[in-house]
């Protein structure tokens, strides 16, 4: 079963286009990190082109998942702390909070709240640690619950993104300001000229630019070694059932599972202990079966008035090596930059990130990107 999800991306209308447009800025891809990016270069005046493999604005990964902006990188807090302690921790929480009022200004957001629930003693340990780490930040408001499905702590602010809001509001504002929009467009290479500045080829005619930012996710790794290197696709799946009332997110600590409600369904996905390799390196959106059985398990053992699923899919994400979003220059290279790999967290992470990368673009403040998520980290 391989249905794809349970609403429908339509094709927007293609803007008129500038025959004598040049731009100075082009953006490959056309999601949260795309949009936000072209958003904030696009106001400061920059001649900007978005080149959007898609038929609309965020119709890729973003809307073949749960539109989540959710708090932390990890179903667990105490273990993003252990990994890479609580100053980087805290600042990832800080992106949260600041994608959510970035998506909020657009009118696009809907404040369910969302609960992490363990399983078991350890996981329950966890999430008293993670609520800690939430009251000491204090951003996030939080407070520990009692669930039917375990013992969890209840975040308030949580939510998911309107993407039938957000992608009229981003069309009508980025149309406004003059970005070039270019939808069904595929670059396959991007060459650097004698005078420095970039071709960008593809099946449509070839066009230069001075600054080209990779924003598109793994397949952004065919166009440069570097990103080729470090970012790794990951396949996700999904199944939906016909649902009538608001939810809030849930995410299951460990058990890479995660619910909540889109469209009038509850969307149930996860579930990649299902396979032998966590789905690592899958690129094609096909339904693994074994994982369709334990997703469709679970959520009737935790919904049992639920029966047979009306939708099933697939979609593939976006990995780090190190498991950290990559935001900054290419190595050896000052007019080639990314902005990619959110681990599936592209609504809470992409648009505060490409913020702060449009900063450096514009005024080159390189604090605002700390160095712990620039690509240089990664260089060999």
């Amino acid at each position: 079963m391989n249905t794809g999800p349970p609403w429908t991306s339509t094709a927007a209308a293609p803007p008129a286009q500038k025959a004598d447009f040049k731009p100075e800025i082009t953006i490959i891809g056309g999601g949260p990190a795309a949009c936000f990016l072209a958003l904030h270069l696009g106001r400061a005046g920059v001649a900007v082109q978005m080149c959007i493999r898609e038929t609309n604005l965020l119709a890729g990964h973003v809307s073949h998942s749960l539109p989540k902006v959710t708090l932390g990188l990890t179903d667990s807090l105490a273990r993003l702390i252990h990994g890479i302690g609580q100053e980087k921790s805290h600042f990832i929480l800080d992106l949260g909070l600041q994608s959510r009022t970035l998506w909020s200004e657009l009118n696009a957001f809907d404040t369910l709240g969302g609960f992490h629930i363990a399983t078991d003693s350890q996981e329950a340990i966890e999430i008293k640690e993670s609520l800690g780490v939430l009251q000491q930040h204090g951003g996030w408001q939080a407070e520990a619950k009692e669930t039917r499905f375990g013992t969890a702590y209840r975040s308030p602010l949580e939510g998911m993104v309107n993407l039938s809001a957000a992608r009229a509001a981003l069309m009508a504002t980025l149309t406004d300001i003059g970005v070039q929009l270019c939808f069904n467009t595929m670059v396959t290479a991007v060459d650097t000229m004698s005078d420095g500045s970039l071709i960008l080829r593809g099946p449509q005619p070839s066009t230069t630019t001075e600054l080209v930012v990779y924003a598109e996710g793994w397949q952004n790794g065919a166009l440069d070694p570097f990103l080729e290197s470090v970012l790794t696709p990951v396949r996700e799946q999904w199944v939906a059932y016909p649902w009538d009332q608001p939810l809030a997110n849930h995410r299951i600590q460990y058990g890479y599972q995660y619910w909540g409600t889109a469209e009038n369904h509850l969307l149930y996905g996860g579930c990649r202990w299902g396979s032998m390799h966590f789905e690592v390196g899958e690129t094609e959106p096909t339904c693994h079966p074994g994982i369709h059985t334990h997703l469709t398990r679970l959520a009737t053992q935790r919904y049992p008035q639920l029966t047979q699923p009306s939708h099933a899919w697939a979609t593939i994400m976006t990995h780090s090596c190190d498991s950290l979003p990559i935001i900054g220059a290419l190595p050896g290279s000052g007019n080639q930059l990314c902005c990619v790999a959110f681990q599936g967290h592209s609504c809470s992470l992409a648009p505060a990130l490409a913020k702060r990368l449009a900063a450096v673009i514009l005024k080159g403040e390189s604090p605002t990107l700390p160095h712990w998520l620039r690509p240089h980290r990664l260089k060999l």
